[in-house]
C-alpha cells in the first residue's frame, strides 16, 4: 500500500508558498530538497539555494496549522564525507530543523565506508539508502548500529528509467520504489507497485518526469498526486 509520494528536485523557480499549498490538499506529499556542497548554495536547475531553504524553514516555523513533510537528499562529495564519518549530516539538521528524512543518493557508485560513520548521524531522523545491490553493506551497517533506516528501490540509479519489472521487498527496513514514474504512467505503475508491496506500506519517488524543458513542473506534480490521490481513496473504500 502507498502512503507517501515524494516530489524530488524542487528549486528556487517555485516559491515555498505553492508547496505549502499542494500539502494542505494533498497531505501525503513529502518534498525531496536535492543538496550539494559543491554548488554551495547556488540556485540552480533541481537543487533550491540556501536562500529558499531558509525561507521554506520559516514558513514551516509559520505554519503551526499544518505538519508538510520534508526529506533532504545528498548528493555528491557530501554523501562520501558522510559515509567515512565526517560528514555534514549533523550540521544540516541543525540549520534545517524541517529535515524529517535524509536520503543518501549513491547513483550506483560504490562508497568506501567508515565503520563509524553512524555515530555522526543524528538519530532522530530516518536515513534513506538507495537500494541498487551496490551499496547493500552501508544499508545493513547503519540498521545494526539502530538508525531508522529505508531502502529506496532504483534500479536506474537516479536516471528516471521505468525497470522491466519493481523488485521484491526487503524485510526489515521500509521500501521505497523510483525510476521513471510520472503522470504518463503513474496509474498502471501504482497498481504493480502495490502488486509487490502487499500488505506492507510503500511510498513512490518522482523526480526526472515532473520537469518539463528540465523545469519543475507544478502541473505535472499535480497530476501525480490527483492519481495518486484517487488510488489511495479507491483503496479505503475497497477496503470497507
Amino acid at each position: 500500500m502507498i502512503n507517501k509520494v515524494t516530489i524530488t528536485g524542487v528549486d528556487d523557480s517555485i516559491p515555498p508558498e505553492a508547496l505549502f499549498e499542494l500539502s494542505q490538499e494533498f497531505p501525503f506529499v513529502e518534498w525531496g530538497l536535492l543538496y550539494s556542497k559543491k554548488l554551495g548554495g547556488k540556485a540552480v536547475p533541481r537543487f533550491p539555494s540556501f536562500f529558499w531553504l531558509t525561507m521554506y524553514g520559516i514558513l514551516c516555523e509559520k505554519r503551526t496549522d499544518m505538519s508538510v513533510k520534508t526529506s533532504l537528499h545528498m548528493c555528491g562529495s557530501a554523501v562520501k564525507e558522510t559515509f567515512k564519518g565526517f560528514g555534514p549530516a549533523k550540521e544540516l539538521v541543525k540549520s534545517y530543523p524541517f529535515i524529517e528524512r535524509i536520503q543518501l543518493n549513491t547513483h550506483g557508485e560504490y562508497h568506501q565506508y567508515n565503520m563509524d560513520f553512524c555515530r555522526f548521524l543524528p538519530s532522530e531522523i530516518e536515513y534513506i539508502f538507495q537500494y541498487d545491490g551496490v551499496n547493500t553493506q552501508q544499508l545493513n551497517h547503519a540498521i545494526d548500529e539502530g538508525l531508522t533506516c529505508s531502502a529506496l528501490f532504483d534500479l536506474s540509479h537516479g536516471d528516471g528509467v521505468l525497470p522491466e519489472h519493481w523488485p521484491e521487498l526487503l524485510s526489515n527496513v521500509n521500501y521505497g520504489y523510483a525510476g521513471g514514474l510520472g503522470p504518463h504512467n503513474l496509474e498502471e505503475q501504482i497498481g504493480l507497485i502495490e502488486q509487490r508491496a502487499g500488505d506492507n506500506t510503500v511510498w513512490i519517488d518522482m523526480e526526472t518526469h515532473v520537469r518539463t524543458n528540465e523545469k519543475f513542473d507544478l502541473v505535472k506534480v499535480r497530476q501525480c498526486l490527483e492519481i495518486a490521490q484517487l488510488h489511495i481513496e479507491k483503496r479505503i473504500l475497497t477496503a470497507k
